[in-house]
């Protein structure tokens, strides 16, 4: 039990340096028509990379960040770095659609206090 809460403490920690660092950073998966077999979307999926020890799964530091105030900030980070992303695409001739997962706290906060000026 103990070493449980000291592991969660810590990748919170982490996961506080990781925003200043910007260790995070956006995979897209492309998601296909399967009869076409034409793109129509991507997802955005969030990797974190620590420098000297390689990728951290999303399994292992969503669930602490869900746990604390620290998925609100991941969450609005996300949202405008999919933004931007897409911007960029559109601005490139490239129109799709970007797919984002957000917590449900994220929702609720979204819902009661929008994000004003990333779409």
């Amino acid at each position: 039990m103990n070493r449980e809460l000291n592991r969660r403490q810590d990748l919170e920690i982490r996961l506080r340096q990781a925003l200043q660092l910007e260790q995070f950073g956006l995979h897209y998966q492309p998601q296909l028509d399967l009869t076409t077999g034409e793109l129509v979307s991507c997802e955005a999926l969030i990797r974190w990379e620590v420098p000297g020890e390689g990728m951290i799964s999303p399994d292992d530091f969503l669930p602490v960040a869900e746990r604390s105030d620290l998925i609100n900030t991941i969450g609005e980070w996300v949202i405008k770095e999919a933004c931007r992303q897409r911007r960029k695409w559109k601005d490139q001739g490239f129109d799709l659609r970007v797919d984002i997962n957000i917590s449900g706290r994220q929702f609720f906060i979204m819902t009661c206090f929008p994000l004003s000026g990333v779409f």
